[in-house]
């Protein structure tokens, strides 16, 4: 069985549905969240009517893009029970990295669905992760170094983005949503579904949320995790 076929045959057997379904969910309420709370600054904005503060808040809204994915895929996590990592760039940027199962997910904005993988060291350094590499020295911030062992895990690529054309709820809601799984290279897509079509569903055989179904709703918090010196015990 070659790379590909094995990573074909992990996905159709341990690709968590529910895992899915509640990233693709909390995508939603951080989209559609962002544009409420940009409303409210801008109550003197008129719709169809371009202009400085309408461009304001939509520019604003594309920057902080990268957020609405992180918050996403660690509360997918934290309700599936999966693992979460908080990698420390030399930037002093935080970026989680979630294990569950046989795979291990980061995420990246995209602005059209051609979106080929960005590139950035430590994403290569996860592809490789199962085939040349099988432990990474990881900072974490909170303590100096952690070994992980990503051995046998498939890298996979929570992909999202917002047509941002228009500082409308259109413009700015969440319109699309992919699967993505790089080589190890990191500058290609091995295998890739869209989400928010119903290919990934449809290819897998789940089946889908009925039609009409409203959207789950969550408090407005932030999702963060705790340096392990502040963590305690609990029973």
């Amino acid at each position: 069985m070659d790379s590909f076929e094995r990573l074909d045959a992990d996905v159709r057997a341990n690709l968590s549905k529910e895992f899915v379904e509640a990233a693709e969910s909390r995508l939603h309420w951080e989209y559609s969240s962002s544009f409420d709370d940009a409303e409210r600054r801008g109550e003197r904005l008129v719709y169809g009517r371009p202009g400085p503060l309408a461009q304001g808040l939509l520019e604003r809204h594309m920057r902080t893009r990268a957020s609405f994915g992180m918050t996403a895929l660690t509360a997918a996590a934290f309700d599936m029970g999966a693992d979460v990592e908080h990698l420390l760039l030399t930037n002093g940027q935080r970026k989680p990295i979630v294990r569950t199962g046989c795979f291990c997910f980061v995420v990246e904005t995209i602005h059209d669905l051609n979106h080929q993988p960005a590139f950035a060291a430590y994403k290569r350094g996860l592809a490789r992760a199962n085939t040349a590499i099988r432990q990474l020295e990881l900072d974490l911030g909170d303590r100096p170094f952690h070994v992980a062992d990503w051995s046998g895990c498939h890298l996979g690529v929570l992909l999202h983005g917002c047509r941002g054309d228009t500082f409308t709820r259109t413009g700015t809601g969440l319109s699309m949503f992919r699967i993505g799984f790089p080589n190890s290279a990191y500058d290609s897509w091995v295998w890739i579904k869209d989400v928010l079509s119903g290919q990934l569903s449809d290819d897998l055989g789940w089946t889908k949320i009925p039609a009409g179904k409203p959207p789950k709703q969550y408090d407005k918090v932030a999702v963060r995790l705790r340096p392990s010196s502040e963590r305690r015990e609990t029973k």
